[in-house]
């Protein structure tokens, strides 16, 4: 009889225990799913913060750009014509002051031969024909430097420019470089560059 008790009580001991079991690894199981959880939650906030600040770093790039793109297409933001200074030069007097004349797209552009300026014939007449229909803009360099540069000539008129006063005596290769301007826009159109052989004599 005192056996059956003692083999009783230990059944009982053992369920107990396996209770006790149970419950702590149910508990460590929670605990695990719990710290899971915990960290999916961190990772998606993470991800949800990147892709908000790429969002806001793609919008601060485009709404600018839209709203430029609405200023200049807005037909009371025209952008402003380019302003041109007109020339205030002579009437082309008909004598010509260079040897040649070449044709650029419709547009009568002089063409220089070789010059010789002494204190007698100190000028070249830098000319824009009648026959045009765009201003000519005349740029002369020697090397890198501008020689003479005059503001747009209107067609019939010409500049003289007295390249005698800006160059010592001397042989020079001077480039001229003529701009085309549209008269109505003032829009820039054509260039062409010319290399003149040029002396300068006392």
């Amino acid at each position: 009889m005192a056996t059956n008790n003692l083999e009783q009580n230990n059944i009982l001991n053992n369920e107990e225990n396996s209770g006790t079991n149970n419950d702590l690894n149910n508990h460590k199981n929670d605990e695990k799913e719990k710290k899971h959880e915990k960290k999916k939650n961190i990772f998606y906030i993470i991800v949800a913060i990147i892709i908000f600040l790429l969002l806001l770093k793609i919008s601060s790039c485009v709404i600018p750009t839209l709203g430029q793109w609405k200023e200049s297409n807005d037909g009371n933001n025209n952008p402003e014509k380019p302003t041109l200074t007109i020339e205030d030069g002579n009437i082309y007097d008909g004598e010509r002051g260079y040897k040649k004349e070449a044709s650029e797209e419709n547009v009568l552009i002089p063409g220089y031969g070789n010059l010789i300026f002494t204190s007698k014939y100190p000028k070249v007449k830098l000319i824009n024909d009648e026959t045009n229909t765009v201003y000519l803009k005349y740029t002369i360099y020697n090397g890198n430097d501008i020689v003479y540069e005059t503001n747009a000539i209107k067609p019939g008129n010409m500049v003289e420019a007295n390249l005698y006063e800006k160059l010592d005596p001397g042989s020079y290769e001077l480039t001229f470089l003529i701009n085309t301007f549209d008269v109505e826009t003032q829009e820039p159109g054509t260039s062409t560059t010319q290399t003149i052989s040029v002396t300068v004599q006392n």
